[in-house]
């Protein structure tokens, strides 16, 4: 949701915005970008654990273990 930060920075920037406005809006864009960050080191951890499960089966598995730790990598 850029938008939404996008409108949160808005009217953090009005001249006519209170102080507490300022504090609310920008209390919720950092609990947006904590939330966003959270989700991708969740999505990055269950590829590193698929890809630990996929070790077992080695020599067999080993370009999808590769293809994983990619996608985790690129995931960043």
């Amino acid at each position: 949701m850029p938008s939404l930060i996008i409108r949160l920075c808005d009217i953090a920037i009005k001249p006519s915005a209170s102080p507490t406005a300022k504090l609310l809006t920008t209390w919720r864009i950092c609990s947006d970008i904590a939330k966003r960050l959270d989700s991708i080191h969740a999505e990055r951890r269950a590829m590193r654990r698929e890809a630990g499960k996929l070790k077992a089966f080695l020599p067999f598995t080993r370009q999808a273990i590769a293809d994983l730790e990619q996608r985790a990598q690129e995931r960043r």
